[in-house]
């Protein structure tokens, strides 16, 4: 059996190309985001998903949640799909880490580095390719 996985990203919000959100809590859709996510689920919708599955933050839950209401389908919450950890960048202004070298570094060569405190993009890389890999052991579409 063939596995489909439709990787979506949440729809807008305020902060939106402002602020490096990351994990910061509280960060929900905007109307446009609303507006997009009801679009996208009626896209997934025609594709019949047996899944919904769904990083914790807030931004990424709404979206679900929108999705999951077009679709028929119950929200799971998958702690292998939340945002990169951006360490002490999170919440940042990209205004303000635009001066910043290691910034800079992040933005040149993210193979092979950090954000201060954060999580490598390998390290992203291996939880969910990880998760999706166990899912796709048990078949259907998420």
């Amino acid at each position: 059996m063939t596995t489909h996985v439709h990787l979506v990203r949440h729809g807008h919000h305020a902060l939106l190309g402002r602020v490096l959100c990351g994990r910061m809590p509280g960060v929900q859709l905007d109307e446009l985001g609303c507006s997009q996510m009801a679009a996208v689920a009626q896209m997934i919708k025609q594709t019949s998903p047996s899944a919904l599955q769904s990083s914790p933050q807030r931004r990424a839950l709404q979206s679900a949640g929108i999705v999951a209401s077009t679709c028929g389908l119950v929200v799971e919450i998958v702690p292998a799909f939340d945002e990169i950890d951006m360490g002490e960048w999170t919440g940042a202004e990209f205004s303000g880490l635009a001066s910043d070298e290691r910034w800079q570094r992040w933005n040149e060569k993210r193979g092979n580095t950090r954000p201060p405190g954060g999580e490598s993009m390998v390290a992203v890389q291996t939880r969910v390719v990880g998760h999706i890999e166990r899912f796709r052991a048990l078949g259907g579409s998420i």
